[in-house]
């Protein structure tokens, strides 16, 4: 979907950089067999080489100080302490690096940041814990410690902090359990569900329909609760067809199908106020033979099947 689902971390240390940058420009320089014209780098992947060559000659603990100082600075001005962000975040996406963003004390001068009445610092505020938190158990750890949750939360009421509070939260409490039973004791599933009932943020409410599934596949357990709440009745009036790709529908019929497992959530889905099967029947009409709507087509059928094959046996049954 985003960064948020990449796991693929980069070199940890001087050596591996070194030993990346040579076998990249290696690479590069190497004829195609093919054509024999030299292969055009990936801008990405040119990018993430020019910053290995730089770590190998600048002290990132250094920086990380410095950055920190600034931010924790009563007279540095809102542009200064978002540039300090800035370098923060070019470094830790490093497992290593945003470890000892921790181990240097960096937490207890961002933090506070999370609360700034200046929007712009809110925001990479919680773009920097979700960095630190992606794929990481140390980090996920002493963010939990540090109560920064009920922060985040409070960032998912307002409009322009939402997406980048949802996305932190996302990454602190996916794979990491300690983190989503502090989050549910804290009524996190309710303010999680409140973010679908955003209609005129497609955005957060896909952001959110991700979560969702990640955590009914991560953690069975809760799909119970989530359905008690009555996540089924909020996500099925969101799911509308489509003549166009739309990856808010994908990702609610994916997150539905992850919640359909259990007798409770069928029957709430039968509901005839909702009229389901019709409208995945529609959806399946419109899209079936467009290839960017592959997996929507897929979620679909499956939801039909899964939902209404039943229901369909036990009147022949009856009859």
């Amino acid at each position: 979907m985003d960064a948020e689902n990449n796991n693929n971390r980069r070199p940890r240390n001087l050596q591996g950089l070194l030993r990346f940058a040579m076998e990249a420009t290696k690479e590069e320089d190497a004829p195609s067999r093919e054509n024999h014209v030299h292969e055009r780098m990936d801008p990405e992947r040119r990018q993430f080489l020019e910053n290995a060559l730089k770590a190998l000659t600048i002290d990132v603990i250094e920086q990380l100080q410095t950055a920190a100082e600034t931010i924790g600075s009563e007279t540095a001005t809102e542009d200064m302490k978002v540039n300090a962000m800035d370098t923060i975040l070019n470094y830790v996406d490093d497992i290593d690096t945003a470890i000892d963003f921790c181990k240097i004390g960096g937490l207890f001068v961002l933090l506070p940041c999370l609360c700034s009445p200046y929007s712009a610092i809110r925001k990479k505020s919680a773009r920097l814990v979700a960095e630190l938190a992606q794929n990481n158990p140390y980090c996920q750890q002493q963010l939990l410690a540090a109560d920064v949750l009920p922060k985040l939360m409070d960032l998912l009421t307002e409009s322009e902090t939402a997406i980048d509070g949802i996305r932190a939260i996302s990454c602190l409490v996916r794979s990491y359990e300690p983190c989503l039973n502090a989050f549910t004791e804290i009524g996190g599933l309710e303010c999680l569900l409140g973010c679908l009932q955003q209609s005129e943020q497609e955005k957060l409410i896909t952001r959110a329909a991700f979560l969702l599934n990640s955590l009914c596949n991560d953690f069975p357990r809760i799909k119970d609760e989530l359905i008690k709440l009555k996540v089924i009745e909020m996500i099925i009036p969101l799911i509308q067809p489509s003549t166009e790709y739309n990856i808010c529908l994908e990702t609610l019929l994916s997150a539905l199908c992850s919640l359909t497992e259990s007798n409770e959530a069928i029957e709430r889905c039968r509901t005839v106020e909702f009229n389901f099967a019709s409208t995945l029947d529609e959806i399946i009409k419109v899209a079936h033979d467009k290839d960017e709507c592959k997996e929507i087509v897929e979620y679909s059928r499956l939801l039909l099947k899964n939902i209404f094959d039943s229901e369909k046996d036990g009147e022949n049954t009856d009859r």
